[in-house]
């Protein structure tokens, strides 16, 4: 992407800048590396190669929108083969989520807002890039199998509890305490979540405190006379406070991002 984007800068210059006499002289050289290199990304991303690469393809707002596309489809079908590959680890959860590139909420939120840690933790959730057991047992020698890779804690790894990401966010009873405060305070911000959420399944739990509150796509209604922006805010403040509550009783979380002792 960053090859043709590169190419058409060069080959849009006035043609008497040396940028666009240089990159048209290579054009015009089909034996050149570096047109090879053009051509066959050119193939990559638009499945076909320009018959005249010495001036531009199409206008420069458009060839900037095509170029967009399609590499947003990229991703989104590399993320999608990475799910379909990684099921044995826990992905398929992750098939009813958005991409994890839509980081709608980075878009609203302002320097210091939140905490940085804090946002890592719902990042790395989002993206499958944690160190849960689910995705850590799968670098062990030999692989542990999914069923058989367990939450670090006593009172779930005697009970066979799989960690994975909705056990880590929904069920793990060391974390239940922060849990319960979170939800009331979700509670006391949108008078009908709690309805909702009584009836919601965990796949549907989950993606709501992870990605539908913070990217301001939950249908909640904030209480009379409060801003919804500002009650987005401290929604989801609510929620990376618990998850960073939660990671710091996590002993590998807590290891990555805090680097402290348990109780310290």
């Amino acid at each position: 992407m960053a090859l043709l984007a590169f190419w058409d800068r060069m080959i849009r210059l006035p043609e008497h800048r040396i940028g666009h006499i240089a990159m048209k002289n290579a054009m015009q050289d089909t034996s050149n590396q570096f047109t090879k290199k053009v051509r066959a990304t050119f193939k990559e991303v638009f499945g076909y190669v320009p018959g005249d690469l010495t001036g531009p393809t199409q206008g420069k707002y458009a060839f900037k929108a095509a170029l967009k596309e399609m590499q947003w489809e990229k991703q989104q079908n590399a993320w999608r083969q990475h799910v379909q590959d990684h099921k044995s680890d826990g992905t398929e959860m992750l098939a009813h989520m958005p991409h994890p590139s839509l980081y709608g909420f980075l878009t609203y939120k302002d320097h210091g807002e939140y905490s940085d840690k804090e946002v890592s933790v719902l990042l790395n959730l989002r993206m499958h890039s944690h160190v849960l057991a689910s995705v850590t047992g799968a670098h062990q020698s030999p692989v542990v199998p999914l069923s058989h890779r367990l939450c670090p804690h006593d009172c779930c790894r005697s009970a066979g509890k799989v960690e994975d990401e909705v056990h880590f966010v929904l069920n793990c009873p060391k974390y239940e305490e922060s849990r319960r405060l979170m939800l009331e305070e979700l509670t006391a911000i949108y008078p009908n979540f709690k309805r909702q959420w009584n009836v919601a399944n965990d796949t549907q739990k989950f993606r709501r405190l992870i990605w539908d509150i913070p990217d301001d796509r939950a249908p909640l209604w904030p209480t009379r006379g409060t801003d919804r922006s500002i009650a987005r805010v401290k929604a989801t403040r609510a929620i990376l406070q618990y998850l960073g509550a939660a990671a710091k009783k996590h002993p590998s979380m807590r290891d990555q991002l805090y680097n402290k002792a348990p109780n310290a």
